[in-house]
């Protein structure tokens, strides 16, 4: 089943609260990025795209050497709808493809473990949609069925996917983790991220 996933890292944000691309932030050996890559490359070694618009050249850079695709959002300012949509409508283009799992580039707590068992949960239980549940938040990472791919790739604000979620929320699952999930959004998140890292990982 996993040969049929996509994996879909959102990178592409212009991280203003951060002032600096926090997709290239340092964390143990890696990137924040890098590290999301490599938690899914352990589950799926392919399948995996990842969408850049901000600082798209450094962050090129930063991946070539990884085996994944990248999907360039030119409307990256629009948010991440435009993200989402921008890697689904090239993961529909591949017809190949029956689930996308979206994941953030800036959440170092979600590790190959989470990414295997979120999985793992939606297909046994044949959900439509499965997004996380942790100690302090709910969304991403979150499965969606091919059925979503058309409403997922007209996307267009800074909302995500939650308008999809709210309209069709008998059909979403909760996948739980008895863990933190921290954003990284700005310069004291990335503090406390740093100071817990013991803890998240």
């Amino acid at each position: 089943m996993i040969q049929n996933t996509a994996f879909l890292i959102v990178a592409a944000g212009g991280s203003k609260r951060m002032k600096k691309p926090k997709q290239l932030l340092p964390f143990k050996n890696d990137v924040l990025l890098t590290h999301a890559i490599k938690q899914v490359l352990a589950v799926s070694k392919e399948n995996v795209f990842v969408v850049v618009g901000a600082n798209s050249d450094m962050i090129h850079q930063e991946i070539k050497e990884f085996p994944v695709n990248v999907v360039e959002n030119k409307e990256w300012k629009n948010g991440i709808g435009s993200s989402i949509a921008c890697g689904v409508s090239k993961i529909q283009q591949q017809n190949k493809y029956q689930r996308v799992m979206v994941l953030l580039a800036d959440q170092p707590s979600v590790n190959s473990d989470d990414i295997q068992q979120l999985l793992q949960f939606h297909i046994t239980n044949k959900y439509k949609i499965t997004k996380t549940s942790c100690v302090n938040y709910t969304g991403v990472p979150v499965v969606f069925e091919r059925s979503f791919f058309k409403e997922l790739a007209m996307l267009s604000n800074d909302n995500g996917a939650k308008s999809i979620l709210k309209n069709y929320e008998s059909e979403v699952a909760d996948f739980f983790i008895e863990k933190e999930i921290l954003d990284i959004d700005t310069p004291e998140d990335y503090t406390k991220m740093l100071k817990s890292l013991d803890a998240l990982l």
